[in-house]
C-alpha cells in the first residue's frame, strides 16, 4: 500500500540552474512586447517591421498611447559590450525617438487590461545607421500615452538586438538542441505523482508541447532532439491507461470488458479519455520529430553518474540503467538514438573521465573556467590526472534580450543568437588558416517559448554568416587548435546542490536485485524486469539533488513491497526427517501466494556426508501449493542439520531458508544380512532336532508289530 509523500513541488535539478534569466512583466504602468521582428538582421535599403502589443497593467485608463522606435546608436563590436547591454538597468535606454509622420503608430485609449496590437514599419535610412557602421544594435520601442491626470509620460518600453553584418562574413556554425525532459516521479504502484502537471505540460499551450511546436518548425534546418526516455515511458503509460505495476491484479469488471480483438462494434470499446488523447498525440508528433533529425537520449530518469562512479560501485547499476534505455527507447521504434549526459552541479572530471567517448557529455558555459566562445563547442576539461572531452553549450544565449518584459522569448533568443554569431563572425580573420568557430545552444529544461510558432525561430538561419551545424560535426571536428583547456567551474556552498548520497545508489541497486528475481520466477515476463529497472534507475535520478530524501521514501517502499512479494514465496519442510537406508526420499513443500505462476529451484545444503540431487525448477500455480520429492544419499551415520532455499531458475537464492533435521543409518542392510543369517541357523536347528526325535522313537522295544486282517491297508 502506498504511503502518500510530502513531495515538494517542481523540483529543480540543480540550485544554478533555475532556468534562464526571465524579466517578468512590469507591475504598473504599459507592458510592452516585441513579437516578431523582419528581417532578422539589418539589411541596408530594407525597412525593419517590429510588431507586439501594449498592455495596460494599471487600474485606470491610458489615453492616445503612441508606440515609437529608437534609432539605435553606437553597435556593440564585442562581447563585453554586448553582455553590458543584455545586463543594464531595465529603464535605461539610449537613442531617439523616430518621430516621423507615419512610422509610429496611435493607439488610442487602452483600457485597464487591454491589450492591443502594434505595428512599426521603419525604412532604413530612418535609422541614422552608416551601411558601413557594423556590429549589434539595440532596437528600443517605446510606449507613451497620457495618464488620468493628463500628464504624458513614457510608460512602457521593450528592448531587442538586431546585428548588421558585412557581406562574405566568415560563417559560423550553430548547432541547436532541444530537450524534452521533465520530473518524473514514479510511485512504487506505477502511478505518477505529478501526473497533472506532466499532462499540463504536454497539452497546447503546455511547455513541452510548446518546445515541440517551435521545433518542428526547423523544415530542412538540422537540429539534435535530447530526451529522457522516463518523460516517453510515462506517457507512453498514460496514453495506455497502463500505469499499474506489471502484475498488479485486474478487477473482474476489467478483465472481462471486450478489446479491439474480439468480435465487437467499434462503440462497444471505451473511447480514449482526453489525457489518454493528449499523450498518445504528443507521442506520435515527437515520434515523427525524432525519425527528421538527430535524436539523443540521456539514461533512463536523468540518472546521476556522479553518484555511480563515486566511492559506491555503481557497475551493476549501469548495466540496469543501460538495460533500461535501450527496452524503453526500442519499444517506441526509437533505437537509432545516441548516448548523452547532463551532469548538473559542479563537474566531477574522473566520473566524466570514466563514461567514455560514445556518450556525448554536455555542459553549460557556466560550468567550466577558461571557455570563450571563440573556442568552439568542443572541449577538454581537466581535473587532478582526469581529462573528458565535453561539449559546451552558450548559456548566454538563453538570457535573450535586455529588460524590460520577457526576455527568453524564442525571438529573443533568436536575436541574441544572431548577435552573439555575429560578433565571433566579426573577431573571425577570413585570411587565416584556423578554422571558424561555432556555437552550440542547450535550451534549458524551464525554457517556455510562448510564442514558438510566431517567432520564426529559424530566420535565424537564413543570415549569411550563421551555418546550421551538428553535434555530430562538432564532435568529430574536436576542439579548434589553439582552443585553452579547460577546468571544472567552483561553486560555494549553497549555490549547487550536491550529488546524491551513496544511501540512495545502494537502495537502487536492492530494487534492481529483487525485481532481477521477480522477473526470474515469474516466467521471464520482460514487463516486470523493465519495471524495476526503470524503478531503480529513477531512484538515482539527478532531479532528487535538491530533495534526496523524497526519493529515499518511494525507494524504501519500493523495497519493501519488493520484499513482500517474494515473501509470499515460501518453502517448508518437515522438522524431522528419518531415512530408513542410506538413500531415501522426503517431502519439501512449496507455497506461492502470489496472482501469477512461478518457476523456481530449491538449494539443499547439508554436510559432505550427504549427496542431494538437484531437480529441475518447479512450476506452480497462483495461489497454489506443490510438494516435491526430494532424493538423498547418506555415506555415514547421524544426524546432519540440513537447510533448504528457494532459487530462481537459474540458482540465485531468494525468500527465507528453512532448516531441519535428517537421520540416516548406513548400517540397515547389515541388519537384514543378519537376520537372514539368524533365520537359516533357526531352521537348521529345528531340522536337526526333528531328526534326533525320530531316530530315538525307532530304537525302543515293541515298538514294532505286524498288520492284523481287520486293519486298513
Amino acid at each position: 500500500m502506498f504511503v502518500p509523500l510530502a513531495i515538494p513541488s517542481a523540483p529543480s535539478a540543480d540550485a544554478s540552474a533555475s532556468g534562464p534569466r526571465h524579466s517578468d512583466i512590469p507591475d504598473t504602468g504599459l507592458a510592452v512586447t516585441m513579437d516578431q521582428i523582419t528581417p532578422a538582421y539589418l539589411q541596408p535599403g530594407k525597412p525593419v517591421r517590429v510588431s507586439g502589443t501594449v498592455t495596460n497593467l494599471d487600474q485606470k485608463p491610458w489615453k492616445d498611447v503612441q508606440v515609437y522606435l529608437l534609432a539605435p546608436t553606437a553597435p556593440a563590436t564585442t562581447t563585453r559590450q554586448l553582455n553590458a547591454v543584455a545586463n543594464s538597468d531595465a529603464d535605461s535606454y539610449s537613442g531617439n525617438r523616430i518621430t516621423r509622420d507615419g512610422l509610429f503608430p496611435q493607439l488610442g485609449r487602452i483600457t485597464p487590461g487591454e491589450t492591443v496590437p502594434y505595428t512599426l514599419n521603419i525604412p532604413f535610412a530612418q535609422l541614422n545607421i552608416p551601411s558601413n557602421q557594423y556590429g549589434v544594435y539595440t532596437l528600443s520601442v517605446q510606449a507613451l500615452g497620457a495618464k488620468p491626470s493628463g500628464q504624458r509620460a513614457t510608460a512602457g518600453r521593450a528592448r531587442s538586438f538586431i546585428p548588421l553584418m558585412p557581406p562574405h562574413s566568415p560563417s559560423i556554425g550553430v548547432a541547436t538542441i532541444f530537450p524534452f525532459r521533465s520530473e518524473i516521479m514514479r510511485r512504487p504502484d506505477g502511478g505518477y505523482l505529478n501526473r497533472d502537471q506532466l499532462i499540463q505540460d504536454i497539452s497546447p499551450g503546455g511547455r513541452l508541447q510548446r518546445m515541440l511546436d517551435l521545433a518542428r518548425t526547423a523544415g530542412t534546418t538540422p537540429i539534435s532532439i535530447l530526451v529522457d526516455p522516463a518523460l516517453l515511458d510515462a506517457l507512453e503509460r498514460i496514453a495506455e491507461d497502463n500505469t499499474e505495476r506489471p502484475g498488479t491484479p485486474v478487477p473482474a469488471s476489467e478483465s472481462e470488458s471486450p478489446s479491439a480483438t474480439d468480435q465487437t462494434s467499434p462503440e462497444d470499446i471505451a473511447p480514449l479519455t482526453e489525457e489518454e488523447r493528449t499523450a498518445r498525440d504528443f507521442l506520435m508528433s515527437f515520434q515523427r520529430l525524432a525519425s527528421e533529425h538527430t535524436l539523443w537520449t540521456e539514461g533512463y530518469g536523468g540518472p546521476d553518474l556522479t553518484t555511480l562512479a563515486g566511492d559506491y560501485d555503481g557497475t551493476r547499476m549501469l548495466r540496469t540503467l543501460t538495460r533500461a534505455t535501450v527496452a524503453t527507447m526500442g519499444s517506441l521504434d526509437l533505437s537509432h538514438a545516441e548516448r548523452a549526459y547532463v551532469p548538473t552541479g559542479a563537474l566531477d572530471v574522473q566520473a566524466l573521465d570514466g563514461i567514455g567517448k560514445k556518450t556525448a557529455v554536455f555542459v553549460s558555459s557556466d560550468q567550466v573556467r577558461g571557455w570563450r566562445p571563440s573556442d568552439g563547442p568542443v572541449g577538454i576539461v581537466r581535473s587532478h590526472g582526469s581529462r573528458a572531452r565535453v561539449v559546451v553549450t552558450h548559456d548566454d544565449l538563453l538570457d535573450g534580450s535586455p529588460e524590460p518584459g520577457p526576455t527568453d522569448t524564442a525571438l529573443q533568443v533568436r536575436q541574441r543568437l544572431l548577435a552573439e554569431s555575429a560578433l565571433l563572425s566579426l573577431g573571425a580573420d577570413p585570411d587565416s588558416q584556423r578554422s571558424t568557430p561555432s556555437i552550440a545552444m542547450l535550451a534549458d529544461d524551464n525554457w517556455d517559448p510562448a510564442d514558438a510558432l510566431r517567432s520564426n525561430f529559424f530566420a535565424a538561419f537564413g543570415a549569411p554568416w550563421v551555418r546550421p551545424s551538428t553535434l555530430d560535426a562538432e564532435r568529430a571536428a574536436g576542439p579548434l587548435p589553439g582552443a585553452e583547456h579547460l577546468r571544472a567551474a567552483h561553486f560555494d556552498d549553497g549555490q549547487v546542490y550536491p550529488p546524491l548520497p551513496d544511501s540512495l545508489a545502494h537502495s537502487a541497486d536492492q530494487i534492481r536485485g529483487r525485481g532481477v528475481i521477480m522477473y526470474a520466477i515469474t516466467g521471464d515476463d520482460r514487463r516486470i524486469l523493465n519495471f524495476y529497472d526503470q524503478s531503480a534507475s529513477l531512484t538515482v535520478s539527478e532531479q532528487w539533488r535538491p530533495s534526496p530524501e523524497v526519493s529515499q521514501g518511494i525507494a524504501d517502499q519500493m523495497i519493501d513491497q519488493l520484499d513482500s512479494q517474494i515473501g509470499r514465496v515460501r518453502i517448508e519442510a518437515p522438522e524431522f526427517v528419518t531415512l530408513s537406508s542410506s538413500s531415501g526420499r522426503f517431502p519439501l513443500t512449496i507455497t506461492n501466494n502470489l496472482d501469477w505462476p512461478i518457476r523456481v529451484g530449491i538449494r539443499l545444503k547439508a554436510n559432505d556426508a550427504i549427496k542431494i540431487k538437484q531437480d529441475e525448477p518447479i512450476e506452480v500455480e497462483p495461489r497454489q501449493s506443490t510438494t516435491v520429492n526430494v532424493q538423498v544419499h547418506a555415506e555415514d551415520v547421524g544426524v546432519t542439520e540440513v537447510t533448504a532455499r528457494l532459487t530462481t531458475p537459474k540458482g540465485r537464492p531468494f525468500g527465507e531458508p528453512v532448516t531441519f533435521k535428517m537421520r540416516s543409518s548406513v548400517v540397515g542392510t547389515v541388519i537384514w544380512i543378519a537376520l537372514g543369517a539368524a533365520g537359516a541357523i533357526i531352521v537348521l536347528a529345528v531340522g536337526r532336532r526333528v531328526r534326533r526325535s525320530a531316530k530315538s522313537k525307532k530304537q525302543q522295544p515293541g515298538g514294532a508289530s505286524e498288520p492284523t486282517a481287520g486293519d486298513p491297508g
